[in-house]
């Protein structure tokens, strides 16, 4: 046992990590059922670990856990309960618009082509509008680039 702090990581939803289903139904999970099997799962933990009942508990997440973190400890009747978000997903359209700026941070596409996005779409990648074909032919390109990325 560590003698300053103690770190218990949990992969969430079903199918990230080395979490798995056990039957195929079991393999669909959405944001309510992925907060439900955290809240089954801490207490009954707790149960079986009852020596760090008395610690802080920090329940965090990052990203796309980010919807669900606030779910699951405003379920656990745990004192000491406080939550870290870091950094959370907060909008979709946000975080899909930040494709490509950070395709161009990572150096994936040229200074050319990000410059032109900036400028031909105004920061809107993701719905752009349909009667501006600069941005749309750019766009385009960046999804040309992206593809072979993956």
């Amino acid at each position: 046992m560590a003698k300053v702090a103690n770190f218990l990581f949990i992969d969430s939803p079903v199918g990230t990590g080395f979490s798995y289903a056990r039957t195929p139904a079991d393999k669909h999970s959405d944001d309510l059922r992925a907060t439900y099997h955290a809240y089954q799962f801490l207490p009954n933990w707790f149960v079986d670990h009852h020596e760090f009942l008395n610690n802080l508990l920090y329940v965090g997440g990052e990203s796309y856990l980010g919807r669900t973190v606030p779910i699951i400890t405003q379920n656990i009747a745990i004192r000491k309960t406080l939550f870290v978000l870091a950094p959370p997903i907060s909008h979709f359209f946000i975080f899909a618009n930040y494709r490509i700026p950070f395709a161009h941070g990572m150096g994936l596409i040229s200074d050319e082509l990000y410059e032109s996005l900036m400028t031909k779409c105004n920061g809107d990648y993701l719905t752009p509008n349909q009667s501006n074909t600069f941005c749309l032919q750019d766009v385009e390109t960046f999804k040309e680039v992206e593809f072979y990325l993956h």
